[in-house]
């Protein structure tokens, strides 16, 4: 007898087990809202030694990305971009930039909020939403530091005050290294395996300073940067044109428009496995 209800409870046992593997193995797949991502690409500076927006010298950017997927049409996106701007005046067809002579380079460190609109119902691991064009809007915050060589020697720009921002007469001149600026783009996405997606974003920054370059404004002249001798490093940067064409007043740069940055960029993000059905799978389509 015991026998017998020891090989019931053994069948019982095993019956429940095969049920709870079959049901495991048939629950449905799901990918979680949240999405992380790294990017990388190049970036290319607009600005008063590049106003025909020539991209024939850009520079790297890398970007690391946490976005989340609030509806499949719409998703926010934090990101944390490091790139490289720089540009020289001899680079130029314009005899004005070549006899000025003003080069400069920045490193760049950028935190910005982005919305993500998609043009088509995007659904990572759901083939008949797979790929999808989008737009990209939002707003930065960045640390600049321009800086140029001198035989062969770095000096960063704005503690000389190239353009008189360390003299009480040019107060209003004073920048900081810290701006805003409002990104606005667009891009193309593709799942290449559930929970794998790929991107490129094409997104381009409009900077609130026109210091990107430390270059803006007029000259102030040798004089008021304390003279022309050899330890003068400030006038000497302050006008490196051969000709010496920088005297007080003389136009330097261009106050009419903020500097701008251009960005392309290469994604690569994943999205997570999970077994509780995300809210945008419920969602309706527009």
């Amino acid at each position: 007898m015991l026998k017998s209800y020891s090989v019931f409870f053994t069948i019982i046992l095993i019956f429940s087990i095969n049920i709870l593997t079959l049901e495991k193995s048939q629950a449905q797949v799901f990918y979680t809202d949240d999405e992380l991502g790294i990017g990388v690409g190049a970036s290319s500076y607009f600005g008063d030694l590049n106003p025909d927006y020539n991209i024939t010298h850009p520079k790297p950017a890398v970007s690391i990305f946490y976005k989340n997927h609030v509806h499949p049409y719409i998703s926010l996106r934090a990101m944390l971009t490091y790139t490289q701007l720089g540009y020289k005046d001899e680079w130029s067809k314009n005899p004005f930039q070549h006899t000025r002579n003003l080069s400069f380079e920045s490193n760049i460190f950028e935190l910005s909020a982005l919305g993500e609109f998609n043009f088509f119902y995007f659904l990572t691991g759901r083939k008949e939403n797979r790929f999808t064009p989008y737009l990209l809007l939002g707003i930065s915050a960045f640390y600049y530091n321009p800086y140029t060589y001198m035989d062969s020697k770095k000096y960063h720009l704005k503690p000389l005050g190239t353009e008189g921002q360390n003299l009480d007469m040019y107060n209003d001149r004073k920048y900081s290294n810290y701006a805003l600026a409002l990104p606005a783009g667009f891009g193309i996405k593709y799942w290449i395996k559930p929970g794998m997606n790929l991107s490129i974003d094409f997104l381009h920054r409009f900077a609130f300073t026109d210091y990107l370059d430390d270059v803006s404004t007029t000259y102030v002249g040798a004089k008021n940067l304390g003279g022309e001798h050899p330890n003068n490093i400030a006038a000497k940067l302050a006008d490196r044109s051969i000709d010496k064409i920088g005297k007080n007043g003389v136009q330097r740069g261009d106050r009419s428009s903020f500097d701008e940055y251009f960005i392309m960029q290469v994604s690569l993000s994943l999205q997570f496995k999970t077994y509780k059905c995300p809210t945008r799978y419920n969602t309706q389509r527009f």
